[in-house]
């Protein structure tokens, strides 16, 4: 018989550090022999591990919260977590709640926690978020336009939000004319996530940037409050039913404030950036830079290569360190600017005196440097830049010309 059957739903609570199946992550029984359990694994497959490894979720039944749902400690959690921490339903058991926190010591940690200990967040509309018009508020009688997003405004007290049933104009409201668009009404099957990109999870999280397996059927992300891997034809994690994981729309960050330069002058709204802007483009030839470090390390952060192929957000180079082609996706490279050669020459009376043989310096702002430096050396000279703006070369050549003459007859 055993102590579950196919079905239910377990959780793993010892993974003897195996990257198909992970400790705290629940799981749907697709086989038991009594001993083995089998589950679906989050690369895709099938596999399992034994049963002991596993305990049983027991259906929470008469709950306060529900998974996706943000709330906050109430009071000092004994085993993790502190009052006024905030936080995501993930799981629910009888004994109460897996929670994943997201402000205080612990954020981007989880715990479990007794729901006596746990209130309903207050809800704050942010940048990105789906919401619906209330039935009572005083635009009810446009209650019609739909579903909208959050935009920044730069109005006190109120949010822009664009309803996709009014082709995206927008709307000055308040946030009591408003509330959230329940998550089981937001379709993540119509995402097309792309690598690269930074996306938003059921609970609020920002994943990214974005990889997809080899055979693109998986994506994941990291974030600085977890981890989310996907299934990219549908944007949803590898469990039953709606789960904090599942990515529901591509994320928008929300703007800085610039502070005023004078007391009566109100602070404005940055431009809000967006880590999902399309990147520069880059063509055969550019010199780009690498911004971090491969998993294999055959491609170090800071290394310059020369591009020999751009196909979409893949590119390819040869290697510095091996002289064979490589390829990597387009975002984790930065172009690199071409430098203008630069001189430092003593300046008397105005005029520039350089030495016979200057040393040429690769940059202005190297050359910048060493003026500085040579001034500090030299209290009372002055030490001036000169950039190579443009340069000359002629050439001797010699012309045959021909011309018509008369002769006789």
């Amino acid at each position: 018989m055993g102590k579950f059957k196919v079905g239910d739903r377990v959780r793993c609570v010892n993974d003897d550090s195996t990257e198909c199946v992970k400790a705290g992550h629940e799981y749907v029984v697709r086989g038991y022999d009594g001993e083995f359990i089998t589950v679906d694994l989050v690369h895709g497959g099938q596999g399992g591990m034994s049963d002991w490894r596993f305990e049983l979720v027991v259906p929470a039944s008469g709950k306060k919260f529900k998974v996706g749902d943000k709330v906050v400690l109430i009071t000092d959690n004994a085993e993790y977590g502190s009052k006024g921490d905030e936080c995501v339903i993930a799981a629910a058991d009888r004994s109460g709640y897996r929670v994943d926190f997201t402000t205080g010591d612990h954020a981007g940690d989880f715990w479990w926690v007794s729901e006596e200990k746990l209130s309903a967040s207050a809800w704050t509309p942010k940048i990105g978020d789906r919401v619906l018009m209330k039935p009572n508020s005083a635009w009810a009688c446009d209650a019609t336009v739909g579903p909208g997003t959050v935009f920044p405004s730069e109005k006190e007290g109120y949010i822009i939000v664009k309803f996709d049933g009014d082709n995206g104009f927008p709307w000055n409201v308040s946030v009591d004319d408003i509330e959230p668009l329940p998550v089981a009404a937001v379709a993540p099957g119509a995402l097309t996530i792309t690598a690269g990109k930074f996306y938003k999870t059921r609970d609020g999280r920002k994943v990214g940037p974005i990889e997809i397996s080899r055979d693109g059927d998986v994506a994941w992300g990291n974030s600085k409050a977890g981890y989310a891997t996907v299934f990219v034809d549908t944007g949803l994690a590898n469990y039953e039913g709606e789960h904090a994981d599942d990515l529901i729309a591509e994320w928008v960050d929300e703007p800085a404030v610039i502070k005023a330069k004078y007391v009566d002058e109100p602070a404005a709204p940055a431009k809000a950036s967006n880590d999902n802007e399309t990147p520069a483009k880059f063509k055969v030839g550019d010199r780009v830079r690498a911004k971090e470090t491969s998993g294999g390390r055959s491609i170090l952060i800071g290394d310059e290569v020369v591009l020999t192929s751009v196909d979409g957000d893949y590119v390819k180079f040869e290697n510095p360190r091996n002289g064979r082609t490589d390829g990597w996706q387009a975002y984790r490279f930065e172009l690199v600017t071409p430098s203008t050669p630069a001189i430092v020459a003593l300046i008397e009376n105005g005029k520039p005196k350089p030495a016979t043989r200057p040393v040429v310096h690769a940059s202005q702002e190297a050359a910048t440097a060493e003026a500085g430096r040579l001034a500090l050396l030299h209290p009372g000279q002055e030490f001036g830049v000169f950039v190579l703006a443009d340069s000359k070369i002629a050439d001797v050549v010699e012309e045959v010309v021909k011309k018509t003459v008369l002769r006789a007859a």
